[in-house]
């Protein structure tokens, strides 16, 4: 059995066994949800399909061996 946490946060490192993970660009995340914001009030209509990218972390819990 493998176990994947997601938005690797800090601790996901240090437990035992390290917890792989999906990590998250939030900073993307949040730069991207305020330029959508600031679109709607200056009148765009059409919705728009955003991705923003993630990184796979792995750690021991799904097997891996360092």
């Amino acid at each position: 059995m493998a176990i994947i946490g997601f938005d690797d946060i800090e601790v996901s490192a240090y437990v035992n066994p390290p917890l792989t993970t999906v990590k998250v660009f939030t900073e993307q995340l949040g730069r991207s949800a305020v330029q959508l914001l600031l679109d709607r009030f200056e009148g765009r209509t059409v919705p728009l399909h955003v991705t923003v990218g993630t990184e796979l972390v792995i750690r021991q819990s799904c097997g891996y061996k360092s």
